[in-house]
This record gives structure tokens, sequence and C-alpha cells, in this order.
């Protein structure tokens, strides 16, 4: 399997998850979405990469506070 067709995959991989994932970084930078997400999100992929997940998930929401406590658990194990 080349490279390209490995690549090629794992996005139709991605894509089929049928609940929105989200690829974020320690700032809560967008890297990347699937499918699910812009129907959820009732945005384009391209709109949201680059952007802050706190625009696009409402402020309380679940995704929000799971994210919250994986960066504590995961700077409270760096800190030990």
């Amino acid at each position: 399997m080349s490279k390209k067709d490995f690549e090629n995959f794992f996005a139709s991989l991605w894509n089929t998850f049928p609940h929105p994932c989200f690829v974020i970084d320690k700032k809560l930078e967008i890297i990347d979405i699937n499918v699910s997400s812009e129907t959820i999100c009732m945005t384009s992929k391209h709109r949201m990469v680059g952007k802050k997940i706190n625009d696009f998930v409402e402020k309380g929401s679940l995704l929000l506070k799971v994210i919250d406590q994986t960066n504590f658990k995961t700077i409270s194990c760096c800190n030990i």
C-alpha cells in the first residue's frame, strides 16, 4: 500500500465515524474535524480549522468539560 493509499484509507475511515470528531491542540484550536462535525456545527471544515473549538461549541457543554478535565489531568500528570 502506497503512502497516498494509506492516507486516503485513514481519511475515509475518519469520515465514516457517525459521531462528531475533533482534533484540537493545547490552545483549543481545531486542527481537523470529520464530516459529522461539519453537520453538527452546520459549517465547513474549511471555516473551522484554525479557529477555537469554543467558537463552535456552546459554553458549558459536555464536550468542553471533557476537554478541560483532560487538560487538567495532563497538566497534573506532567507536574508530578
